[in-house]
């Protein structure tokens, strides 16, 4: 018997059923429906959930059981509301800390809309409890030379000022060279890199750890070589 087919027969007789049971019963739902995952991350070689690939199937469950989500932003927190249709006094509202993105080239009305997409996804994943690549590793990144003694700095090179250095500063160190790479210009002023790659690519800095950065970096200094050469050619 379907979780739908009890529900009907629960509100024929009259019990009522809570929100956070329908909502639970919809992560069950989505979580076996195997969604496939259409982004790719050509550079890094992972794949990963679009917006359009999870909404259709949340909007399948809400009209199945019987609620509704409704996103809002304000400059500080995008929310999301999820209400109960047939008792809209019951609501459960999900938040998250807004996040800025600025696309080189793009317009602020163009960078809204990217902020707003990313947020929207982040708040549908955090409400179905969609799970993806766990990529955090603390121990990832480290180098151990031939012998044996672990390095301190990237490469295996000590840091100037003879401290070890986190992985979060080499990130960033390393983020500050993607940033680079993704706002260099051809000789007539354009962008090598569409905004959508930009903002794709900013998006896996963020979320990525440090082998993931050190791996993404390396490949977009060959994808924009390439890029430089295919130019070059015309």
């Amino acid at each position: 018997m379907t979780d739908l087919t009890v529900m009907e027969e629960n509100k024929g007789m009259g019990e009522k059923i809570s929100l956070l049971e329908k909502l639970g019963k919809a992560r069950i739902d989505f979580q076996s429906a195997s969604i496939k995952k259409t982004g790719k991350n050509k550079f890094v070689g992972f794949d990963y959930y679009e917006l359009s690939d999870v909404l259709p199937k949340i909007n399948e469950l809400s009209k199945t059981y019987r609620f509704i989500c409704v996103v809002s932003f304000n400059a500080e927190t995008a929310s999301l509301k999820v209400i109960d249709i047939d008792d809209q006094n019951q609501s459960v509202e999900f938040t998250s800390p807004m996040a800025g993105v600025n696309l080189k080239g793009a317009h602020e009305i163009q960078n809204m809309g990217a902020v707003q997409t990313y947020m929207r996804r982040y708040l549908y994943m955090m409400a179905f409890e969609i799970v993806e690549c766990d990529t955090f590793d603390g121990g990832l990144g480290k180098k151990e030379p031939e012998n044996g003694k672990p390095t301190n700095g990237q490469n295996g090179k000590p840091p100037e000022n003879g401290k070890p250095e986190t992985n979060e500063v080499e990130k960033e160190k390393i983020g500050k060279l993607i940033g680079e790479i993704l706002e260099t210009k051809n000789p007539e002023g354009l962008p090598y890199f569409r905004e959508q790659e930009i903002a794709m690519e900013r998006e896996n800095y963020m979320s990525g750890d440090l082998q993931s950065v050190i791996k993404q970096h390396e490949k977009l200094q060959k994808y924009l070589e390439a890029r430089k050469g295919a130019n070059n050619g015309k």
